[in-house]
């Protein structure tokens, strides 16, 4: 299973400060009831210490004597930030404390989690962001006490950032971390608006046919929809169109790197005659068709998902409540067993009326396949243990237990998404 390895993390802690804060400074290390104990720093160490914690297992504290800070570029094309999240880690980090953790579990998304807390307790009230460097990925303060507030672990799309970069010609969308955990990172060039928004787990789905074991060749991240092929980015770089090569930096985005193609097609005579060079997805640059197209996820895949939905579920009805003055929509994915126990359950999507801990009062949204006795329409009280997903449909794209950020933005948005609403009324 790919997420039980062994990964050292490494992150920072930035602060405002032009010095980075003393050790004594780090009120929230005890907050957290993390045992601090110094250790001798190495040459380029201005200080280190030792943290543990009972729960969240050890990690070492260092003030290194000259950091490298995050180009703004870097920051601005990250995703998972609102933009004033973007803008606060632009204008206000001036230094940093380094943070390493040695693997706890063997459990890369649980281990990362715990790292996050040390992340956090390290920022306190005073610190500006985390940044898991493993992962590429920054953590706001904000961010971070929206993932602590439960125990789910982390999903795929944590493990990895996703940069959006918009050129004249089009937009280069490409992940980073994956590479760092051994498998290849992925490019989607011309992507559909919707890939970022209602369509998401259009790119997690490729990320995890990558982690779980391709990293060349043809993928189906969507049942009904043309295949898509991984094609080596250096092989992209000699064969593709000067106009889709253009898209791409080449320079720091080539090794252990795969770009998101059109199946090839035409056999001799497409390689003679160049229609067979490769060619970015057309599925991906479309987006998928509602009614014809279903994402695809492993079982596995789909285990880790409804694990992390089940131990998130507190924080649904919460954001329902939240937001009703935004007209957004709860859903929960159930899984029922089917009548002919040929595929184990099937996942269905409802709308939910109300939610307690164990109950969930909801309506049947999609006609299921295989379960005589329940068809589209039909509403009813459901337990909790089925849960294998959650979402709550918002304006500005779907809220769910992998995309929390979409709450903060509508937090900073509410006043234009409340007019724009009036306005259509």
């Amino acid at each position: 299973m790919w997420w039980r390895r062994r990964i050292n993390l490494i992150g920072e802690a930035y602060f405002r400060g032009g010095l980075a804060p003393s050790l004594q400074e780090l009120a929230g290390l005890a907050d957290a009831g993390i045992e601090v104990t110094s250790a001798a720093p190495g040459k380029d160490e201005l200080w280190a210490a030792n943290l543990h914690h009972p729960l969240w297992g050890s990690a070492r504290l260092t003030a290194r004597r000259s950091v490298e800070l995050s180009p703004d570029i870097i920051i601005n094309t990250a995703s998972g930030l609102t933009e004033t999240e973007r803008e606060t880690i632009a204008r206000d980090v001036r230094s940093a404390l380094t943070l390493d953790m040695p693997p706890h579990t063997g459990d890369v998304l649980r281990d990362r989690k715990k790292f996050l807390r040390f992340v956090a307790s390290v920022l306190g009230r005073d610190g500006v962001a985390g940044h898991d460097l493993t992962a590429q990925m920054f953590w706001s303060p904000e961010r971070l006490a929206e993932e602590l507030q439960h125990d789910a672990p982390l999903d795929i799309i944590h493990m990895h950032v996703l940069h959006v970069v918009t050129q004249p010609d089009g937009v280069w969308l490409h992940s980073h971390g994956l590479a760092e955990m051994g498998f290849v990172d992925f490019d989607v060039l011309r992507p559909a608006e919707a890939l970022t928004a209602n369509q998401f787990d259009l790119l997690r789905s490729i990320a995890f046919h990558i982690v779980e074991g391709a990293s060349s060749g043809l993928i189906e991240p969507a049942v009904g929809a043309d295949a898509v092929d991984l094609v080596d980015a250096k092989t992209f770089m000699r064969s593709a169109a000067p106009a889709d090569r253009a898209l791409r930096d080449s320079d720091q985005h080539s090794d252990h790197r795969v770009v998101c193609c059109d199946p090839a097609r035409g056999g001799l005579v497409g390689r003679l005659f160049g229609s067979n060079n490769p060619r970015p997805s057309s599925l991906l640059s479309s987006g998928m068709i509602e009614g014809k197209h279903l994402i695809r996820f492993s079982d596995l895949a789909t285990d880790l998902s409804a694990t992390r939905a089940r131990e998130s579920r507190s924080l649904l009805e919460p954001f329902r409540v939240e937001f009703a003055d935004m007209m957004c929509t709860a859903l929960v994915k159930l899984g029922y067993p089917t009548d002919s126990g040929r595929d184990g359950r099937e996942h269905l999507w409802f709308e939910v009326h109300s939610m307690t801990s164990d109950r969930i009062d909801a309506t049947l949204l999609n006609q299921p396949f295989d379960i005589a006795n329940m068809k589209a329409g039909d509403r009813g009280h459901h337990s909790t243990d089925l849960l294998t997903d959650w979402s709550l449909m918002t304006p500005i794209g779907q809220l769910t237990p992998r995309t929390l950020e979409v709450a903060r933005k509508l937090r900073e948005l509410r006043p234009r998404i409340l007019e724009a609403l009036r306005s259509q009324s």
